[in-house]
């Protein structure tokens, strides 16, 4: 969502999450948007420990577990993601871990100013913690969920470089922007949504999974390949997180054409939601092209 539309909707978008849930506020800089922010996320979320210091790693293990909770299971927890979180990694191995992911993030904030800006607004707890088993067929790197917003979890494992970690940080960044755009802008009827035949292919598990998950794959993957134009050089022909970005743009295109396919996807995914789409396709063309060409 930040590299498809950019800076300025993305601030605007927090605001008016903002307005929506406390009213206007006169707001000057990013400090005074992250605070109405975390004052909104208060009350959309009253149960939701929120991190409002400048370090977003969680280091209590009350809040941890509280934190783990939200990644529970629901009515389209599909992949039964309230069982990929595992035990808390030994203190040594934790601090290691979070060192490595605060290199990432210095390192964001060196090369994007502004997408490091939108992520400190948005993000205010970043739970380190190991991976219980394999979701699909891959080993889980990390997860949000829509009733935790500003919470991200990273099972980092020890393959993973700084330009790896940058990857999962944006990739895990997307959908928490997905989930604020939601709360300003319908994506999803969700009254047809869990019914199976309106499943098809995601664009990063490659399996036939709820429309909001193909939508939310299709976003990340057009995202990630923006993101290494932006701030990750040299990453097109893939890292230990995401394939090439050739094999990525491909992806989103055959998962778009999937979720075009289905008789009643217009019931299931909104005009806005469908715009998302297209711009996405359409940003990812010149990499399917360049692929063919080389």
């Amino acid at each position: 969502m930040f590299s498809l539309y950019g800076y300025e909707h993305a601030i605007r978008n927090i605001y008016r999450v903002c307005v929506a849930t406390i009213g206007p506020r006169n707001v000057v800089d990013v400090d005074e948007l992250r605070g109405l922010y975390f004052e909104a996320l208060a009350r959309l979320a009253p149960n939701l420990p929120i991190t409002t210091g400048s370090d977003p790693f969680v280091t209590d293990p009350d809040r941890e577990e509280r934190l783990c909770r939200f990644f529970s299971a629901s009515t389209l927890d599909d992949l039964r993601q309230d069982q990929v979180i595992g035990a808390p990694y030994p203190e040594a191995i934790r601090l290691e871990r979070v060192d490595k992911v605060a290199t990432a993030l210095r390192m964001l904030e060196l090369r994007s100013l502004a997408a490091s800006n939108v992520f400190r607004v948005m993000v205010h707890s970043i739970v380190v913690r190991a991976a219980m088993k394999p979701l699909g067929h891959r080993l889980p790197r990390g997860g949000t969920t829509s009733l935790a917003p500003g919470v991200i979890w990273l099972a980092v494992h020890d393959h993973e470089s700084t330009e790896d970690l940058l990857e999962i940080l944006i990739h895990e960044l997307t959908h928490l922007m997905l989930f604020n755009d939601e709360l300003v802008h319908p994506q999803f009827h969700y009254n047809t949504i869990t019914l199976r035949e309106n499943f098809t292919r995601s664009a990063i598990l490659k399996i036939d999974r709820p429309l909001d998950k193909v939508v939310h794959s299709i976003v990340v993957g057009t995202e990630v390949i923006l993101a290494r134009e932006l701030c990750i050089a040299g990453s097109h022909r893939g890292t230990n997180s995401h394939p090439s970005s050739a094999r990525i743009a491909a992806s989103v295109t055959d998962a778009h054409a999937g979720v075009l396919k289905l008789p009643g996807f217009r019931q299931v995914v909104t005009a806005h939601a469908r715009d998302i789409m297209a711009v996405c396709v359409e940003r990812c063309r010149p990499f399917i092209v360049a692929e063919a060409s080389a």
